[in-house]
């Protein structure tokens, strides 16, 4: 131990007096960085506001490089959608099916615009139009009918074409992907229904649904008036085309054309026939697609999004009423997060400058000032967007735009003026700085 204390204070004190015998240079060489600091100011920049934005489940590269490069002239822009992230992680509950639902990694099997019952009878749950149960069983002419998509609630279709799916995944007719809108989405994928008429969807998590045991069950109104799906009726739905022999309840076989009397047909259309079923008891219409409907036509809502009367017991996914204690904490602190976000700017600029002109000119002092207030504005603009669309990007805004909570249109009315206007300033102010960099010039010390 003593022998290395000795060894220590040898080697200490030869470095000292090697130190002390240095030639001390009599001037003071300073060496122009300019062009090194202002190339040093702008990858500063683009490493501590884009590399840092967190990317949506699913997107594209030139979706994340165009998050990137916004997020670059609008540092507050990143800062914002960091934000609405973590807010909607916090406002939900624990387990990782919600956080995902909350974050757009998660998408249910909609039906679409197109969707039409199959040719062989199936289980759907519908509302019946009025007037339905006053109809005659045999009528002499067929009533028309068509069927429209009830959507029920919020939800956004997903842009396959600009997001990357988890596995494989084959649609068919009538059928797309859609994320959840609602806080409480009472939605339980058709993806059954989808997988019955061709679709394959491989490594999906599954379907959430409930058996019914029996044609004797499936055949009965299991609506519950009370629930919000109380007005639909499980019924035996099928698409007949013109020309097959159907067979009524007494028995009877007739031809569709003989049946319906006023048919025509030509080679380019063919006549279906819609059949529902109800406890033994079919009614056939002359179906009719959505963009041509007739005035007197019975009208079938179907759902585009669920097939039951009910929701399951397990099925609601976020409820106010049992809100963790980490949303009320984070509903909370957001608020105070982004109010210092406006303040601590000015802040900075105050413990630097003092607000002092010096010798920069009021142009310049504007340019770089109106930059960071319209940062602070693209702050509350894409964090709300990202809160409610966190997969929104510049190639999907169609469809952000087409399906929004508030209304089709609202959100280009609130993100295009951010990504028009706020960027002006932004650019400008870069090239402020730079320009001032150049015109009063930095340097640095150098050894001699």
């Amino acid at each position: 131990m003593v022998a290395k204390v000795f060894q220590f204070t040898l080697v200490t004190t030869l470095l000292i007096l090697s130190i002390a015998a240095l030639p001390i240079p009599r001037s003071v060489v300073c060496v122009l960085t300019t062009w090194c600091d202002i190339a040093v100011f702008f990858t500063a920049n683009y490493i501590a506001h884009a590399t840092t934005i967190p990317t949506a489940p699913g997107a594209k590269w030139y979706n994340t490089a165009a998050w990137t490069i916004l997020c670059l002239l609008l540092p507050f822009a990143g800062l914002g959608k960091s934000v609405g992230l973590i807010l909607s992680h916090f406002i939900v509950g624990r387990s990782d099916l919600e956080k995902a639902w909350t974050h757009d990694a998660l998408a249910v099997v909609v039906r679409s615009d197109d969707w039409e019952p199959a040719v062989d009878p199936e289980g759907v749950y519908i509302k019946l139009p009025r007037g339905f149960h006053e109809l005659e069983e045999s009528p002499a002419t067929l009533p028309s009918a068509t069927i429209v998509l009830d959507c029920g609630g919020d939800f956004e279709r997903v842009a396959i074409k600009h997001v990357q799916i988890h596995g494989r995944m084959l649609l068919p007719k009538g059928y797309h992907l859609a994320y959840a809108g609602s806080q409480v989405p009472e939605i339980f994928p058709i993806m059954d229904e989808a997988e019955k008429r061709g679709g394959s969807f491989n490594r999906a998590v599954g379907s959430c649904r409930e058996e019914h045991q029996g044609d004797k069950q499936q055949g009965q109104d299991q609506s519950t008036p009370d629930s919000c799906w109380g007005k639909f009726t499980r019924v035996r739905l099928s698409m007949e085309v013109k020309g097959r022999d159907s067979e009524s309840k007494e028995g009877d076989e007739n031809s569709l054309q003989e049946h319906s009397g006023l048919l025509k047909q030509d080679e380019e259309h063919v006549q279906k026939i819609l059949a529902v079923t109800i406890s033994d008891v079919t009614q056939r219409f002359l179906y009719h697609a959505g963009g041509d409907i007739a005035s007197d036509a019975f009208e079938f809502e179907v759902s585009s999004m669920a097939n039951q009367d009910h929701i399951p017991d397990g099925g609601y996914m976020y409820d106010d009423l049992k809100r963790p204690l980490s949303a009320n904490l984070a509903i909370l602190g957001i608020p105070i997060m982004i109010l210092a976000s406006f303040i601590l700017p000015y802040v900075v600029v105050f413990i630097f400058s003092g607000f002092e002109a010096g010798r920069s000119t009021l142009a310049q002092r504007a340019w770089i000032m109106s930059w960071a207030s319209s940062g602070q504005l693209s702050l509350l603009s894409f964090g709300l967007i990202i809160f409610l669309h966190p997969h929104f990007s510049l190639s999907t805004w169609k469809e952000a735009a087409k399906n929004s909570i508030f209304g089709p249109g609202w959100i280009p009315r609130l993100i295009l003026p951010s990504l028009i206007l706020l960027p002006i300033p932004a650019i400008r102010g870069f090239i402020t700085v730079g320009k001032m960099l150049k015109e009063f010039g930095t340097c640095s010390l150098a050894l001699v």
